[in-house]
């Protein structure tokens, strides 16, 4: 796991001292400081009561400007906890979307670096670190007495580098005249994470191996796959408890800072800075789930479930009278193991009516709880995972009463099942612009290329859509690259594929696309054409749109049928299915909303291994004939 690449600084003695005194003179910092009014806005927008504030500064390594900090009201599963705007300080660009290489999707996931370059500890300077600081000065209001704050820390150090000295680290530091300094540090290594990235939608750091395996330097993209999930975080919580004085200046100062190398970006969520009169107790929770039975998890195998809740804050959670402080409800297609259930303190029990594990009893400060219980799985789910989630009751602002609700993350297993009937894809989920991915239960079974040519669109789009958001568009010349669908049913446990099905937008066209006949060639794993369809045009008219599509299906080089008894398909949404018939021959199936369907079937053709689809053009038309596609379906032999 050694991200270090040897480098070689050759030179005379003479060089490298007029070197070093020249990096001495034009490096006397390995900062650049904003102005003041960027570091007050975004100080301003995190404190609950920004008349607090004296002063501010801001300082990164960016050398282009403060892409280390940014001030957002909104990324994927992030939001404010006060105001409507929150702050993010980075290694690499606040709110890079993904947080890899220049944002790419796929990209590498060392991410970007400022001063200091990719390997900054080989230097002979300073070693120079990314790091992002804002710093505050606030002055204490009357009768307060500590200062908190919510945080939440992303890294895609995380799995891979947990344990080594890659670290990056999250620090926040608080001097108090008559209290001293404090301070709270989560990094890579000390930090709970309680969620990888696929709970992490839309932050950045909802990144994954495209090997399917994280425990390397990867190229990474935003397809959910498990294994393979490559970023992680901690619970989104209340910190602090820093002790300070009323009426006094105090400094509080966040930072963020690579370790050992400036690679594989990491990131800060700050917000509600706030004092407070009491001290009160900060949880956090995760949750796990094991197969103790081994093997593959089966129906009657057992699962042993650990929660575990800590309280890092400076005084203890107490129990609430009145209310639970941990419930968990059983998860569906499970049953309780009697007398299963433990804890390291406190007391358990399990309500058979209600079919839940309840807690109660006190977190001292500085300490954690661990939870345990055991099921029995009774039946197969219908997407074949188990999922479950605990609730924590806690007393936030130490009224004597658990207002507060904290969750745990899901903890999700997969169960070994028979394969689904149909899979679909609607690429609602695909990112815009992009090739497009589905998986069913982690597995992935249909993957696009992407055209990279410029001069056409095999791509994921907004502009267009049957029923759910985005489409596949496609837009495709003579002289294309190579563009495929790619189908793997084996990975849904399935050896082939009966039924082929899909929605699609197409209409007349001009002149100048006349001869830009569109052909999809279905071929099987060894590129044996299995199916044909061609969308061709003629001329109807003298009108500006005076040539409009039919279509065609086949086998073969040639064997093409007219399918449609409608005729031309103007302008509109039409719906297409292939499928294997009883007689080992193929269905070509067409129908319109609400209209009667048409079908052509050509025999002693056999649909069976459909492994892609060839997508081709017979033209370079001036103006390309653009297609839309939406719903897609496939069905699965046993």
């Amino acid at each position: 796991m050694n991200k270090n690449k040897k480098r070689r600084i050759n030179g005379k003695i003479s060089a490298l001292i007029t070197v070093v005194t020249l990096i001495i003179i034009i490096l006397p910092s390995n900062q650049l400081i904003a102005d003041s009014s960027f570091s007050d806005t975004l100080s301003e927008a995190v404190l609950s009561d920004p008349s607090c504030l004296v002063s501010s500064s801001y300082s990164d390594t960016d050398e282009y400007g403060n892409r280390q900090a940014a001030l957002l009201s909104g990324l994927g599963t992030m939001n404010a906890t006060d105001g409507d705007s929150f702050v993010l300080l980075s290694t690499g660009i606040a709110g890079s979307y993904p947080a890899t290489s220049d944002a790419e999707n796929p990209g590498s996931e060392r991410g970007s670096w400022f001063k200091g370059g990719q390997y900054p500890r080989n230097s002979w300077f300073n070693q120079i670190y990314d790091r992002s600081t804002l710093s505050m000065d606030l002055i204490v209001p009357d009768d307060m007495n500590y200062l908190y704050y919510d945080m939440q820390f992303f890294s895609t150090e995380y799995p891979e580098y947990v344990g080594t000295y890659y670290n990056d680290k999250f620090t926040v530091t608080v001097d108090s005249p008559s209290k001293g300094q404090s301070s709270y540090v989560t990094d890579v290594n000390n930090g709970h994470f309680v969620l990888d990235s696929h709970f992490l939608t839309g932050t950045g750091f909802d990144i994954f191996s495209q090997e399917g395996d994280p425990d390397q330097v990867d190229m990474v993209d935003t397809t959910p796959r498990t294994p393979g999930a490559d970023a992680g975080a901690t619970a989104l919580h209340t910190e602090g408890g820093h002790p300070v004085s009323p009426n006094e200046q105090v400094t509080i100062t966040f930072e963020i800072q690579d370790v050992y190398d400036n690679q594989f970006d990491s990131t800060a969520f700050i917000d509600n800075i706030m004092f407070a009169k009491y001290a009160r107790p900060v949880l956090e929770t995760s949750k796990k789930v094991e197969d103790i039975t081994g093997g593959e998890v089966e129906i009657n195998d057992t699962l042993e479930y650990t929660i575990t809740i800590s309280n890092t804050g400076v005084i203890d959670q107490p129990n609430d009278a009145n209310t639970n402080e941990l419930e968990d409800f059983i998860p569906e297609n499970t049953e309780y193991i009697q007398d299963s259930a433990t804890t390291t303190s406190g007391e358990i029990s399990y309500s058979s009516s209600e079919e839940k594990i309840i807690w109660n009893g006190d977190i001292p400060a500085d300490t954690s709880i661990a939870i345990t219980f055991k099921v029995k799985i009774t039946d197969q789910p219908s997407n074949n995972v188990i999922s479950n989630q605990a609730d924590v009751y806690w007393d936030k602002n130490n009224d004597g009463e658990n207002e507060e609700l904290l969750q745990t993350n899901w903890a999700n297993i997969s169960i070994y099942g028979t394969s689904p009937v149909s899979v679909t894809e609607t690429f609602a989920d695909d990112d815009v612009g992009n090739s497009a991915n589905e998986t069913y239960n982690g597995n992935e079974w249909f993957t696009t290329l992407k055209d990279e040519g410029g001069s056409c669109n095999f791509e994921v789009s907004d502009a267009f859509e049957f029923d759910t958001n985005n489409s596949f568009k496609t837009k495709v010349r003579k002289d294309s690259d190579p563009l495929y669908w790619y189908y793997y049913p084996e990975n849904l446990g399935s050896s082939d594929i009966s039924a082929w099905e899909i929605w699609f937008y197409c209409g007349n066209v001009s002149k100048e696309s006349k001869d830009s006949d569109l052909i999809l060639e279905f071929q099987d794993d060894a590129t044996d054409i299995i199916a044909k369809i061609s969308i061709e045009y003629d001329h109807i008219s003298n009108n500006l749109l005076g040539w409009a599509p039919k279509l065609m299906v086949g086998v073969g080089e040639y064997q093409l049928n007219s399918i449609y008894s409608g005729g031309y398909l103007f302008n509109g949404w039409y719906h297409l299915r292939i499928e294997q018939n009883e007689t080992e021959g193929t269905d070509y199936i067409l129908s319109q909303a609400n209209q009667d369907s048409t079908k052509v079937t050509i025999t002693d053709q056999s649909f069976a291994g459909l492994n892609r689809i060839y997508w081709s053009s017979t033209d370079d038309a001036i103006i390309c004939p653009m297609f839309f596609w939406d719903d897609h379906i496939i069905e699965l032999s046993s």
